[in-house]
Parts: structure tokens; sequence; C-alpha cells
């Protein structure tokens, strides 16, 4: 039977293509945040709740803006939100994280994403 396709740099197409498909999910959470309204109580929760599901977990948050574990799910559920101001700084820091992330993932090897995808 015939190895898998690879590409030039020995990966097989399907991790070429898994790769590509997360840097895009990278870029299209970065653009999201990049549009968020600090003013907007309801678009900070949805912003929580998207970055919880979609790279950091609540503990990573908690710690990162030095509130509790229950400040941040109070967040996500629209229960609490922090003033305007603030919004708008814990917003463009999580824009930064995921701007880190997402260059860490241009040059991190393959065998990182794997381990994170299965």
């Amino acid at each position: 039977m015939e190895d898998a396709r690879e590409t030039t740099d020995g990966r097989s197409v399907f991790h070429a293509k898994l790769a590509n498909v997360e840097r895009q999910r990278l870029k299209l959470l970065v653009d999201v945040l990049e549009a968020y309204d600090p003013k907007s109580e309801e678009d900070f929760a949805d912003v929580i709740d998207l970055v919880l599901n979609n790279r950091f977990t609540p503990t990573e948050l908690a710690l990162e803006f030095k509130v509790s574990v229950g400040t941040v799910s109070r967040w996500r559920s629209g229960k609490s939100c922090p003033p305007t101001y603030a919004r708008g700084v814990i917003v463009n820091r999580l824009r930064e994280m995921q701007l880190q992330y997402f260059a860490q993932r241009k040059t991190a090897p393959m065998s990182t994403l794997k381990t994170e995808v299965a």
C-alpha cells in the first residue's frame, strides 16, 4: 500500500490542511475581537464565551486578569460585567494573546498541533 500523500516539508497533506484550518480559525477569532465595542455588556459575555470555547480555560483567564474563576464564569453568563474601560482593556489583551498564540502556531512543529487536536 502506498504511503499517505506528503507535502514538500514532509507533513501529510491531511495535517497540512488541518494546520491551515487552525490558523484560519485563530485569525477569525482575532477579527471578531477587533470588532468588539466595549460599550456593549452583552457582547462582552459573548466574547468571554467565544474565547473560552475556542482557546482559553476559565483558570487561564482568571490568572491573566487577576480575578477569580467565579468572576470569569459570571462574565461569561452575563451576570456581571466589568466597567466599560476595563472591558476594552480585557478584550484588547485577549486579542494580543490570540495574536501571540497565532504567531506561535505559524512556526510550531506539526507534532504540537497533533497533540492538541487529538
